[in-house]
């Protein structure tokens, strides 16, 4: 190889406007950068690979190819010697399965992401090694270089220079572009003149997208006579591949009820030069084509007008769609045409190499079109659809396609007798105002709760993360959006942030009523994600209680002793789940309110609670104890409760309904409404799944995970606690820059500086605490019980990603695990098959997710009780437990640890690496963290 100093010029060529099209628009962007991922089976060489290669660039000049603009025009840049950057071999052997898949989906990825228009390569190869027998191989390419017959030519020459079979193609570029231009005239436009007079109004036949795209893709096969649809076709002067594009036509008229229609043919020009069709580049061209349909037509008599309109010299290299769009509009005929179809031959794979076996894993795929449809023929014709389902509802896809079967497979049969009633697509664009009206009022109800969650006025598309709001606002807008009866999900808005990806994802979805089910469950009965909870404190041997949790809040208010007791059982008879035992699920006893009058509530409040701990929750007992003390000036209210009882979202809840029971006892009045559930509709719920929770899913994402040996009882003593003030401060504009929720920032640089300062094992997971509240459950957010769940979370140590994307995928990993986090540590256990001698995970992050006490407490509103101080306690089952809290100016680090450790040192040693990460922001990370088959690149 050369270097680039030393790299000379073999050629320059002139660009078709197709080329220029997609030069320009791809500018800054990945639209049209492509890749063929081909999963290889066999003893593969790598080194013979690269040679093989190195003899495919010598004799193939597209792969030595750049575009550059030069005095306004864009122009192919044709090299002598190849890229030095167009090979590369990455051996994942000594990779944990698990992570091989999401290392192996980076990579493919960023090899697409390294293509670069002037700088080049436009065209690569990568050889990803999973094992001895098994490989990925992966073509990127940027589509406006090479197009699908670009692509089988070079595999085919790829597997004769593997094989040592010599290849040299018929014809070269250089030669091809030069012939190619040279014989097509001066005046593109000219034979355009009668289709742009017949040319229809090009009302679109799907509305503008709503959201943003989602491709779809659906196929149909079709058997028919081949021999017979080809003498048929000659006979009327046309070719099957005309009956294709009439059909097609047929129907879109058709289904508008019009006489005409439009759509855009992709041409390979290649057909133009002798020789051109064995050469590798981009040839193709957009045209738009016409048909006027009328009563008795048939398949085979629109081909044959198609014929009698599309001579080959409307074919040229610097015509483009916009170019003869614009010609059509000057002449009084507006409109685009939003459907394109291909015409081409089979696309099977070129034979392997002697020894090896390979398929088509996936290839990336783009469409501007609404609807784009490739029609294949071999011994069938197979219909494949690709379209928007943000733009074209897959109903009427499958409408269409059935009909473009039914006309391929009786051409000669009038298309009127085929097709029924016209009129059927009218709905899809041209439809009723209702149908307009509708989506518009969807979007505007989803403004308005947008708003009534920001308070501030807000853009269908503005990008609600970068305007710096969180992941509690997005959590808020879609409770919001559940309780008016507009679905949606966390995930959706993570993905698309704005009111138009919300309402497009609800205009898609039919709501359904997820309040009530056919199975109902008892309002006291334990979910998965409690009982997995409650075994726990079953391996401490009734010592110090591993999820026992304690709290102390007082009050600037003097209470009333019997008032309070009145007031704490109407809480338990509106939640009578507080009340529960832990070994029954019926007839919960309402857990006593102890008072007692003191001098230092808060102290004394400690005091009592120190003294629980030696008190196991043992069963045929409640699970939660309650004690108020009460002084001269105010009052501290201490809580001991089993994890499996409340979370933290429940406890504002809790002790609001409190207040409230409280104020209206004192005067008489009757207590208000609840303010929530205490989860039975989430039991409901939870019982009624269709779907349910997938253990496949841990069972891939925890592939290869090394568990940590268990290490027995927790010590009876509390946790040293350290703590960290505002290590994490001014994380918006981060999270702002990055696109994702400041909780996500604070957990990826969190948990990689939990990790290094530990010295965990590279491949043993990381615990995670997050939120398993359903908030597309109308109420799920203000429900009163035990809803947070602990998954582990894999580490992997993949190549260098920086801290912005590592977030993002960070963020779409704890979405996914969310929705399969109902199975608790037992099911998870059972399906990652951890040994019941191991833990899932030795040590935990929780970064919090609900509003802290002060902030609720301010919110209160009329009758609350002023909050002096909080003070909490939590003996958990990790040996760690790093929780990353917010605050008014940032996030205070937490460290909780019955390690004999000092904790001080330990959380200054995370602390200063968390800095350093922030302060390197824009930099690569080295080590990341997520679930698999959430983060996967890979289709």
């Amino acid at each position: 190889m050369t270097s680039p100093a030393e790299t000379r010029i073999e050629a320059l060529l002139p660009c078709t406007a197709a080329q220029v099209a997609m030069a320009e628009a791809s500018q800054g962007s990945g639209q049209y950068l492509q890749q063929s991922v081909l999963r290889v089976s066999g003893s593969l060489k790598p080194d013979r690979l690269r040679r093989a290669w190195e003899q495919t660039q010598h004799h193939h000049q597209v792969t030595r190819l750049t575009l550059h603009r030069h005095q306004g025009r864009w122009i192919q840049v044709v090299r002598t010697e190849p890229h030095a950057e167009t090979w590369a071999v990455h051996d994942l052997r000594g990779t944990p399965p698990a992570q091989r898949e999401l290392i192996a989906g980076e990579l493919v990825r960023r090899a697409g992401q390294t293509l670069d228009m002037r700088a080049g390569p436009l065209l690569r190869l990568d050889l990803l090694i999973e094992g001895d027998t098994a490989a990925l191989l992966v073509l990127s390419h940027h589509h406006a270089v090479a197009d699908g017959t670009t692509v089988e030519l070079l595999l085919r020459s790829l597997a004769d220079a593997y094989a040592g079979r010599l290849d040299v193609p018929r014809l070269d570029l250089v030669s091809a572009t030069r012939r190619l231009w040279a014989d097509t005239g001066d005046d593109p436009l000219t034979e355009f003149a009668a289709d742009i007079a017949d040319m229809p109004m090009l009302l679109p036949t799907w509305p503008p997208p709503t959201g943003p795209s989602e491709l779809i893709t659906e196929q149909r096969g079709v058997k028919p006579d081949i021999t017979r649809v080809r003498r048929d076709a000659a006979t009327h002067g046309t070719t099957p591949a005309a009956v294709t594009q009439a059909a097609l036509l047929a129907v879109l008229a058709h289904g508008r009820g019009e006489p005409t229609a439009c759509l855009s043919l992709a041409v390979d020009l290649r057909a133009l030069v002798p020789g051109a069709l064995h050469t590798g580049g981009l040839f193709l061209t957009t045209l738009p084509i016409t048909a006027r349909v009328g009563p008795a037509d048939t398949g085979l008599t629109l081909a044959a007008q198609l014929a009698r309109r599309a001579g080959p010299r409307r074919l040229h290299p610097g015509v483009s769609l916009p170019q003869t769009l614009m010609a059509a509009s000057e002449a009084g005929r507006q409109g685009v045409p939003d459907t394109l179809l291909t015409v081409q031959r089979s696309t099977a794979l070129p034979d392997p190499p002697p020894g090896l076996s390979w398929c088509r894993a996936w290839t990336t795929e783009h469409t501007e079109f609404a609807l784009n449809l490739d029609a294949v023929w071999t011994d069938e014709v197979m219909l494949r659809a690709q379209f928007d389902l943000a733009r074209v509802p897959a109903g009427h896809v499958a409408g269409l396609l059935d009909r473009t079967v039914a006309v391929l497979s009786e051409p000669s049969r009038p298309v009127a007798e085929l097709l029924g009633e016209p009129g059927w697509l009218r709905a899809a664009g041209n439809g009723p105002e209702a149908d307009s009206s509708d989506s518009a009022d969807l979007l505007a109800r989803v403004l308005a709760a947008v708003r009534r969650v920001t308070r501030e006025p807000v853009g269908p598309d503005e990008d609600l993360l970068r305007a710096g709001h969180s992941s509690l606002t997005l959590m808020s807008i879609v409770v919001d959006l559940a309780e008016h009866g507009i679905p949606c999900t966390v995930g959706t808005l993570l993905d698309r942030p704005t009111a138009r990806g919300a309402a497009a994802y609800a205009e898609r979805r039919q709501p359904g009523d997820t309040s009530t089910t056919t199975t109902f469950l008892s309002p006291s009965s334990f979910t998965p994600l409690e009982k997995s909870l409650l075994a726990r404190t079953d391996r401490t041997d009734w010592g110090t209680q591993p999820m026992h949790e304690q709290s102390v809040l007082t009050f600037a208010e003097v209470l009333t002793p019997s008032v309070a007791r009145r007031a704490w059982q109407k809480v338990i008879e509106r939640y009578p789940a507080l009340g529960r035992e832990w070994s029954q699920t019926a007839a919960p006893s309402a857990p006593e309110l102890t008072t007692r009058s003191d001098t230092d509530t808060h102290q004394a409040a400690r005091d009592w609670l120190t003294a629980q701990l030696g008190i196991p929750f043992r069963p045929n007992a409640p699970l939660m104890r309650a004690a108020l003390f009460v002084g001269a000036r105010d009052s501290s209210l201490a809580l001991a409760f089993h994890n499996a009882l409340i979370d933290g979202w429940s406890f504002p809840t809790l002790i609001r309904e409190l207040q409230r029971a409280y104020a209206a006892l004192a005067t008489g009045d009757e207590p208000p409404a609840p303010l929530g559930d205490d989860g039975r509709a989430y039991r409901r719920w939870l019982g009624g799944r269709r779907d349910g929770d997938d253990a496949k899913f841990w069972a891939r994402a925890l592939a290869g995970s090394a568990f940590p040996p268990h290490d027995g009882p927790s010590p009876s003593r509390e946790r040293a606690v350290a703590r960290r003030r505002e290590v994490l401060s001014h994380l918006t504009a981060v999270s702002t820059a990055a696109g994702t929720t400041p909780n996500m920032v604070a957990a990826a640089l969190v948990s990689t500086a939990f990790t290094e300062a530990t010295a965990r094992p590279p491949h043993e997971p990381l615990g995670l605490r997050v939120s398993a509240r359903p908030p597309e459950l109308p109420g799920a957010m203000r429900m009163v019980g035990q809803f947070t769940a602990e998954l582990p979370m894999p580490r992997f140590a993949g190549p260098s990603q920086r801290w912005p994307e590592a977030t993002r995928r960070l963020a779409a990993s704890i979405e996914a695990a969310r929705r399969h986090s109902h199975l608790g540590e037992a099911g998870i256990r059972s399906a990652a098959a951890c040994p019941p001698e191991s833990d899932l995970y030795r040590d935990l992050l929780v970064v919090e997710e609900y509003l802290p006490f002060d902030e609720w407490a301010s919110q209160a509103g009329p009758g609350a009780w002023t909050l002096r101080s909080q003070w909490r306690r939590e003996v958990s089952p990790s040996r760690r437990t790093l929780y990353v809290e917010p605050t008014v100016d940032g996030y205070d680090l937490v460290l909780s640890t019955a390690v004999d450790e000092d904790p001080g040192d330990l959380l200054a040693a995370i602390a200063a690496r968390t800095r350093a990460a922030l302060d390197a922001w824009a930099r690569p990370v080295s080590t990341a963290f997520g679930l698999v088959p959430a983060l996967t690149a890979v289709p």
